[in-house]
């Protein structure tokens, strides 16, 4: 067991209360009587980092306290009696190491799969969604409008079985005109500044679902 930090690499003494640590700017540590007095060091013992006289020294506390638990277990516990893993024990840790390992690669592949799949279906899907955004020429949605109004469904379902736009009456313009057919297909109507004219077709006046018919 490395022990080399519990102790001065001067002295060679262990920390305690009467070998008392001090620790460099560098991060290494002797017994602080080795940078007092006449003797003083001028530079690292390990790293040879210069030491500046004015630099205050301090005891390092939990490095004491560190170095004397370390003795205490060290002098308690028989090492002898700890068992080191068996190779065996060793090899079957790293197998199954190596066996989560190449199951999390083959996660990682299908997950890098999907994500492959979805991106092609995106870009699938906007692809399509530009052609049928494209222009389209006058003639074709002249004709897809003209089917579209052929198929959709208008007006209000009256008792006379046909289909009108008016709300307040039971049956549709059609078959309320009582007027009686003539040859001409021309009849009376009142036109505002002009009064009364026969020169008006039978459905001038019928809603839109009515004329279709």
């Amino acid at each position: 067991m490395n022990d080399e930090w519990s102790r001065c690499p001067i002295c060679f003494e262990d920390y305690s209360l009467i070998h008392r640590p001090t620790t460099f700017v560098c991060g290494h540590s002797t017994c602080i009587d080795h940078t007092i007095g006449s003797q003083c060091i001028h530079y690292c013992p390990i790293c040879r980092h210069p030491l500046r006289k004015e630099d205050e020294r301090h005891v390092s506390y939990n490095l004491e306290e560190a170095s004397r638990l370390f003795q205490l277990i060290k002098n308690t516990i028989d090492w002898s009696t700890i068992k080191l893993p068996s190779p065996t024990v060793i090899n079957h840790e790293e197998n199954n190491a190596s066996a989560v390992t190449k199951r999390d690669e083959i996660y990682a592949r299908q997950l890098q799969a999907e994500l492959n799949r979805e991106t092609a279906n995106e870009s699938s899907r906007k692809a399509q969604v530009s052609t049928r955004n494209q222009a389209l020429p006058i003639e074709e949605i002249q004709t897809n409008l003209t089917v579209l109004e052929r198929n959709q469904v208008r007006g209000h379902q009256k008792r006379c079985g046909h289909r009108c736009d008016l709300v307040s009456t039971r049956q549709c313009c059609l078959c309320s005109d009582r007027r009686p057919h003539n040859q001409g297909n021309m009849y009376a109507a009142y036109v505002d500044g002009r009064g009364m004219i026969n020169r008006v077709t039978r459905d001038e006046y019928y809603c839109t679902t009515c004329k279709r018919r």
